[in-house]
């Protein structure tokens, strides 16, 4: 019976206290941080959380998480102890209690060797009490700005701030000696006027070039400022006088850029007159090298039809070459040892010039052209007596290649009349040139070329290897007395004719 009441007595007490102890912690609060901690990376913070009134917290349990990240434990405390077996890898050897403070309510945490990436919000628990307060940890980087002298431009002198590391982004500013912020000078092709640079890691670099005018002491300040942490930062520099321009400076610049410019504009000048000039000797080159390559297919066409003129009357030259030998040395290397021999042995001339025409007809074309070509070099006279014995034949065979008298056939004009076609031919000749004398090869009125063909000995081979025709026009009305009529330049054959 005493065993019971003292069971019950027992049971009411205990319900007593559990009552009073649940009273009386709803009068407890829990407070940490009206505003957010802020501390600086590589440093040790403290994040304030303390039981009001002073309630012992050595026998209660205290949790410590960040509502930001999925695995929340930064720190417990339970039964006594730290419990960090589930901590995050991260905090690992960064976090404690300070256990001598739990009787006083004290269950702030300490975190040291802070990072930028331990930024973020923290609640403090005491599930004992089922109270709870968050407190935001905002994590800085700063750096001492560096300012330095990047050259003059216009009167002034260029200063470049720059200031690496930061978090969150802060603020650069450059002051003159008096506390006035200097603005900015414009951005050039070299550098940007300001510019900030993002770091993997997430810091900031900031950099701003200025340009600053002579002061009294030349004296001024890079600031970098980080409201958000509350810090700032700043460099003073003084600028030497002598690195400001000075004006005789500026005019030696001006001066040596208008001489540059005077002499790049005479330099262009003489370039551009010699371009020209070289243009104009080229042009030139080129019509004289057209009017050269048109006069040698002139040439070449008058050859081939001589060639055909002389080869069609082979008995007169067999009957009246006398120089066969000089020709035949012509054709030496050019035709059988054996053949040679033949043609040096015979008796006769006439017998040398059968047996020459029979290597030319066995040789081919090459043998046949240089034939001719030493025939005409050795024979001119011979040659130039052929043509002139046969006027209408030639006309009919050049005329209309030279443009002399196109489309004509006069090989029935008999006796006087042949020469009278002759003398009109010339007359006309002469009128053509002077009209054309400036224009190329075929346009240009020439006879015949007849200085590669014939060479010189002529009687009427000139001093430059023309042969002439002279033409008497006694009662023409436009070809007067002793008028001459010379077929080219040098190298060209002309034909000389007397009208009785």
């Amino acid at each position: 019976m005493k065993t019971s009441a003292a069971w019950c007595f027992n049971g009411i007490i205990l319900c007593i206290g559990v009552s009073l102890r649940a009273t009386g912690s709803s009068q407890i609060q829990l407070v940490g941080s009206a505003d957010p901690v802020v501390a600086l990376a590589g440093d040790d913070v403290v994040l304030p959380c303390y039981l009001k009134p002073n309630v012992s917290a050595v026998d209660m349990m205290v949790e410590w998480t960040r509502s930001d990240l999925k695995t929340e434990r930064v720190h417990l405390y339970r039964e006594g102890r730290d419990s960090n077996g589930h901590q995050l890898t991260s905090y690992r050897g960064r976090t404690s209690l300070f256990k001598e403070e739990l009787k006083n309510g004290n269950v702030s945490l300490k975190l040291t060797r802070v990072t930028l990436s331990d930024a973020g919000h923290y609640k403090c628990f005491i599930p004992t009490l089922m109270k709870e307060t968050t407190i935001p940890l905002i994590v800085g980087a700063v750096s001492q700005p560096v300012i330095s002298i990047n050259g003059t431009k216009d009167w002034g002198v260029v200063l470049k701030c720059v200031s690496g590391g930061w978090y969150p982004q802060p603020e650069l500013e450059l002051l003159d000696s008096h506390g006035n912020i200097v603005s900015a000078t414009e951005p050039t092709e070299t550098s940007d006027s300001s510019e900030t640079e993002i770091h993997p890691e997430g810091r900031y670099t900031v950099r701003q070039y200025v340009t600053v005018q002579k002061t009294d002491d030349n004296r001024f300040t890079c600031r970098v400022v980080q409201l958000q942490i509350n810090q700032t930062r700043e460099t003073q520099i003084h600028v030497p006088d002598d690195m400001f321009p000075s004006v005789w400076w500026i005019v030696g610049i001006v001066a040596g850029a208008v001489v540059a410019f005077a002499a790049f504009a005479v330099l262009l000048y003489f370039c551009r007159k010699q371009r020209n000039k070289l243009k104009k000797e080229a042009k030139k080159n080129r019509d004289l090298q057209t009017k050269l390559d048109e006069e040698e297919n002139i040439r070449q066409h008058v050859e081939k039809k001589v060639v055909g003129f002389l080869d069609a009357r082979r008995p007169k030259l067999v009957d009246n070459v006398t120089k066969v030998m000089p020709i035949a040395d012509a054709l030496k290397s050019m035709i059988q040892e054996q053949r040679y021999r033949n043609i040096s042995a015979a008796e006769t001339n006439v017998e040398k010039m059968n047996l020459l025409f029979a290597v030319v007809d066995s040789g081919g074309e090459e043998v046949k052209s240089a034939f001719y070509k030493s025939l005409m070099k050795e024979e001119p006279d011979l040659v130039l007596d052929m043509l002139k014995a046969e006027p209408d034949r030639v006309i009919n065979l050049l005329g209309e290649e030279l443009g002399i008298y196109p489309n004509t056939d006069v090989v029935d004009h008999p006796g006087k009349a042949e020469e009278e076609v002759l003398s009109g031919i010339a007359c006309q000749h002469r009128t053509q040139r002077n009209i054309s004398q400036n224009e190329s090869g075929r346009d240009r009125v020439e006879m015949m070329e007849m200085q590669p063909l014939l060479g010189p000995g002529s009687e009427t081979v000139g001093a430059a290897g023309n042969v002439e025709m002279e033409t008497d026009s006694r009662g023409s009305g436009e070809c007067r007395d002793g008028d001459r009529q010379t077929v080219g330049a040098a190298g060209n054959v002309e034909m000389e004719t007397d009208r009785q």
